[in-house]
């Protein structure tokens, strides 16, 4: 009787984060890579070691160990240490298909930066669930086969069978019944272990489609036992197979060679029969879901389509800039992070990634689009000239939101590039609420003499702190106040400033959970990055421009904001109204539309 080949793949599973925040496991992964640098050698039947499939543990460990940079190169280089092929294992569910793909590429690019070799299995051990068109992404990526556990149920019971997405592409795919662990060992020693692999051995049997069944030597974030392989000679002949200590490349390789008929399974994994899928973390800490929506849409809809016309238009892009904001995305995307079902202090630094994604995508959209406005001829005799860009495929007709630094006290249209008006509205910035006042110098001054003179409650240091802090204010600062700011005096003058300085228009847009509010903040931190001063950005006025606009498909359009010259009568909508109250006034035009006056915002729609 022909000896069964029993593939014994020792590896770890390693969540960045979980039950302990990143740097918690990072000292853990630290000391597992300085284990296979130092034993591998010393050991030559501990043939290889398979670091999860992921690339983002080698930046993680290299960033803090380059001077072990050339040894761990070397045992990827050698087969010893496999990788690969993706940046970090995410979920399947809560991330786009686009998502997935950036995920391989920079999994692709780190290890190129390396100049080693990375695993050719779409290795996908431990998922919440599959997604139904996994396979067509595997297949596009040119990858072999698939490697799976949980969500497959009773639709297939062997160890291997051709997974179809709806649209027909499919893929080999390794069905880990027993899961990724079903040869840890768990703290066992290797006397132990000789009872664990017989056991699993024959059950694997009744389920395999070849002469071949897979052992998962590992679990999550354990450290091998480096003398197990060596009594894999002795064992097989007692257990009457052939021990063999592989890799899943191997394994795949092994079952293709043997051209199987293998059972068909098609779409979506997400039973719960033999395994938990834990569906329940779709809705937990949703904040983390809706945030990274907006990192994801903001690269894939705006950031990328941007510097790829900048690209294809002979200027200039640092892809390290994009890349690095894809990273922070990624690295927030494993079950364990965008899930939501890990400890609070790991969501905090998940919510931290994803901000900072969309901090720096806001910034390079607003970089983009000012070095694409400078190729774009305009007219500034219409009006202030106001680029739009459609990320859509398809023609849309929208609404258009943004914020805009005008004087408080005109009127003004939205028309298009021949002329025609287009329906709009404006309101003062943070709801139409601020009130525009003088700033009284002299007040100031006179207040400021006053407690030279009498510095009640001012002694020492906190003396001469608000001294120097004042004069500052008063000889640098104040002659470029803008307007708005309300007329106070003395600390009081300090302080609001301050708080100004705190929050000003350009930094108010890191909500990124309120339908892209950080892309109404364009122009504002556009002039942030390139005016030779910062005071322009922290020392405007804005209005919350929103108007209509017919757009052209994945392309830009002109529009201008122009002064109103002459307007329809909109304060018959508070001389005579035909209904009214403390907040609201309304008045119905003879042509079937309305006037609605917002009293406490001052505002007429």
């Amino acid at each position: 009787m022909k000896r069964i080949n029993v593939h014994v793949v020792t590896h770890t599973h390693w969540d960045r984060e979980w039950y302990a925040p990143f740097e918690i496991f990072k000292g853990r992964l630290f000391n597992l890579i300085d284990g296979l640098i130092e034993n591998l050698d010393k050991h030559p039947h501990f043939k290889h070691f398979m670091l999860d499939g992921q690339t983002v543990v080698l930046e993680d460990y290299l960033k803090e160990n380059s001077q072990n940079r050339e040894k761990l190169v070397k045992l990827i280089k050698d087969h010893r240490v496999i990788v690969g092929p993706w940046y970090v294992l995410p979920d399947e569910f809560l991330v786009t298909g686009e998502a997935f793909i950036r995920n391989f590429l920079i999994g692709q690019d780190v290890l190129k930066s390396l100049g080693v070799p990375g695993m050719q299995v779409g290795y996908l051990p431990d998922m919440f669930g599959h997604s139904a068109y996994m396979p067509s992404i595997l297949k596009g990526l040119g990858l072999k086969a698939a490697v799976i556990w949980r969500g497959v149920g009773d639709a297939c019971r062997d160890t291997e069978f051709v997974w179809k997405s709806p649209n027909g592409d499919e893929i080999l795919t390794v069905n880990l019944i027993h899961a990724y662990f079903n040869g840890a060992h768990f703290g066992r020693s290797v006397s132990e272990m000789k009872e664990v692999f017989p056991g699993e051995i024959k059950s694997l049997s009744d389920h395999k489609t070849t002469n071949n069944v897979l052992i998962m030597n590992g679990v999550d974030h354990e450290f091998p036992l480096y003398e197990l392989p060596k009594e894999f000679s002795l064992w097989s002949e007692e257990f009457k197979v052939n021990l063999i200590h592989s890799t899943v490349e191997d394994y795949v390789d092994a079952v293709t060679h043997e051209k199987p008929s293998l059972k068909e399974v098609c779409g979506e994994l997400k039973d719960p029969k033999y395994e938990p899928v834990l569906k329940d973390v779709t809705s937990t800490r949703i904040y983390l879901k809706l945030l990274n929506f907006d990192a994801e849409q903001l690269f894939t809809r705006y950031v990328e389509p941007l510097s790829a016309y900048l690209w294809l238009n002979g200027r200039k892009v640092n892809i390290n800039e994009i890349n690095e904001g894809w990273k922070l995305i990624l690295k927030s995307q494993p079950h364990d992070s965008i899930c939501g079902c890990g400890v609070d202090a790991v969501h905090r630094d998940v919510e931290s990634r994803l901000r900072n994604s969309i901090e720096l995508g806001s910034s390079l959209v607003a970089k983009y689009m000012r070095e694409i406005s400078n190729g774009i001829s305009t007219d500034p005799d219409i009006g202030i000239p106001i680029l739009v860009f459609n990320p859509y495929e398809h023609q849309r007709n929208s609404i258009v939101t943004t914020e805009i630094a005008v004087p408080l006290d005109k009127v003004y249209e939205v028309v298009d590039e021949k002329g025609k008006n287009c329906e709009s509205f404006m309101e003062s910035a943070k709801d139409g609420k601020e009130k525009a006042k003088t700033f009284d110098k002299m007040k100031i001054i006179k207040d400021y003499l006053e407690v030279l003179n009498n510095p009640s409650g001012f002694r020492g240091i906190n003396a001469i702190n608000y001294h120097l802090r004042l004069w500052t204010f008063q000889k640098f600062i104040l002659p470029k106040l803008p307007f708005v700011f309300q007329s106070v005096s003395g600390m009081n003058a300090i302080n609001n400033f301050l708080e100004f300085l705190a929050n000003p228009p350009v930094f108010q847009s890191s909500s990124g959970m309120d339908g892209k509010d950080y892309l109404r903040f364009l122009s504002s931190l556009s002039a942030f990055q390139s005016d030779s001063t910062v005071l322009k950005a922290f020392f405007h006025t804005t209005k919350t421009l929103t108007f209509q606009a017919e757009l052209p498909p994945l392309g830009f359009k002109v529009f201008y904001l122009k002064e109103r010259k002459s307007t329809k009568n909109v304060e018959k909508a508070t001389e005579n109204p035909d209904f009214e109250n403390d907040f609201y006034a309304f008045h119905l035009n003879d042509d079937g539309s309305f006037d609605l006056r917002d009293k406490g915002n001052d505002v007429i729609y």
